[in-house]
């Protein structure tokens, strides 16, 4: 329990330093190029979710001999 509630204190304490040092130490030039950058992850994070999204919902049957013959023995197998 005691574990818990430092972790807790430790991230509480760490969010508190970064705002602060975000709100009063950084340059409106340093935080629009903050809000950029974070910007260009959020986007490149949505295309590569996409991506990997039409990926998986692909599916492409190709009539190969070896194909019929293994879904024959799986259907022969009650599959």
């Amino acid at each position: 329990m005691r574990r818990i509630r430092n972790a807790i204190v430790l991230i509480g304490l760490v969010g508190a330093a970064g705002w602060f040092a975000y709100s009063h130490l950084l340059s409106e030039e340093a935080k629009k190029g903050m809000k950029d950058a974070a910007q260009e992850a959020k986007s490149a994070y949505q295309r590569i979710s996409e991506i990997v999204s039409d990926a998986q919902g692909s599916y492409v049957k190709e009539d190969l001999p070896n194909r019929r013959q293994t879904e024959a023995q799986w259907t022969k197998l009650g599959y």
